[in-house]
């Protein structure tokens, strides 16, 4: 919500003046021919303050805002539009500042949010919708900071979370649509600060750690559902921060590593469920070389990892040491070329990382199209 105050007018041009009248009319345009009307309202004679009604346009023609004016304060009813027209907002000014009830609006034209404005804060019971109209979220505030409980909801109208606030921090929980809950946490401000767990739907714990004005920060620590750890590590100012390890359900590790700021970084390991080494890559802040073995020991996969993405020429071999088949990338998106241990094409089509996607071609032994 934008409050227009008196700014002396600087180029506006006299619409009319009337011997019996206490103010006087200014326009201001867009151009200089003065054909496309910028704002309209009315001044005192005595002091050049406006005094009245107060009209703004947009370029094209549309009414931008319409308000009122005492003695160079906005007063009473202001409403502001978009510029197809519909309203944007609209509630009530004294003396320049927003008080009482104000409306705002999407641009489809559905209600957004209601609610008591006193001297520009929020305060009262306010109510937030979804653009299909269903109510979103709903709860008190007291100097512009939330107060008591708050209820969130999901689109279709069923629970999303609950929260109860003293002074602006509340403890905040969330639920999955099947009623289980899902997060739980301190908010402050309307920012997860301290102490977080989340959970799976089923209701064991996923992941726990701490919050600072919205950021992930300190030691985080995942789970799998059978309850053993699945990965820890620390975070700075909500990025993954120094050593992280990562684990399979039955507790042998996964992988392990450095990152800086969110990005891989030195030597990565990655280990079998059986913990021989799956795979080793050297990166340099998320760029680098990965090589995956079987486990045998011998070479299964090498390429290039470049801002985290597959890129350049890959190889692939079988257990025996023999070319199994190649791809091209570009930023994880690629072309797969398969081969017969003669070297013969064998299959060729489109990859996402490591995933085949899209219509693959298959030949047989002599080169024919399989299928």
């Amino acid at each position: 919500m934008i409050i227009y105050r008196y700014i002396s007018p600087l180029l506006f041009f006299f619409a009319g003046l009337s011997g019996y009248s206490q103010t006087f009319e200014y326009y201001s345009y867009f151009d200089v021919d003065s054909t496309r009307i910028k704002e309209v309202f009315s001044l005192n004679k005595s002091d050049s303050l406006p005094n009245g009604t107060y009209l703004a346009y947009f370029a094209d023609g549309n009414k931008k805002i319409e308000g009122y004016y005492v003695d160079g304060e906005p007063n009473q009813l202001w409403t502001y539009f978009f510029e197809n027209g519909d309203k944007k907002s609209s509630g009530y000014i004294k003396d320049g500042k927003a008080n009482g009830k104000w409306k705002y609006y999407y641009e489809s034209g559905g209600l957004r949010a209601t609610g008591v404005l006193d001297e520009t804060k929020r305060t009262g019971y306010w109510t937030n919708y979804y653009e299909n109209g269903n109510e979103k979220s709903s709860g008190t505030y007291f100097l512009d900071q939330k107060e008591g409980i708050w209820n969130y909801f999901f689109e279709d109208g069923t629970l999303k979370a609950q929260a109860y606030f003293e002074g602006g921090k509340g403890n905040y929980k969330e639920f999955y649509p099947s009623g289980s809950v899902k997060m739980e946490g301190l908010n402050l401000k309307g920012k997860s600060n301290g102490s977080w767990r989340y959970y799976y739907e089923s209701g064991e714990l996923l992941a726990s750690g701490s919050f600072s004005t919205g950021l992930r920060d300190g030691l985080w620590s995942y789970y799998h559902k059978n309850g053993n750890l699945s990965g820890v590590g620390l975070y700075n100012e909500g990025k993954k921060e120094g050593q992280w390890t990562y684990y399979h359900p039955n507790g042998e590790k996964s992988a392990e590593g450095k990152i800086i700021k969110d990005e891989k970084d030195g030597q990565w390991n990655l280990y079998y469920e059986t913990g021989e080494v799956k795979a080793v890559s050297t990166y340099n802040q998320g760029d680098g070389i990965y090589t995956e073995y079987y486990p045998n020991g011998r070479q299964k996969t090498k390429g290039e990892i470049l801002n985290g993405k597959r890129q350049g020429r890959w190889v692939y071999f079988n257990e025996d040491g023999v070319l199994d088949g190649e791809a091209v990338y570009d930023q994880d998106i690629g072309t797969y070329t398969g081969y017969y241990s003669n070297q013969e094409v064998k299959m060729e089509g489109p990859m996402e990382g490591d995933k085949r996607v899209g219509e693959w071609r298959l030949f047989d032994t002599s080169g024919n199209l399989a299928g």
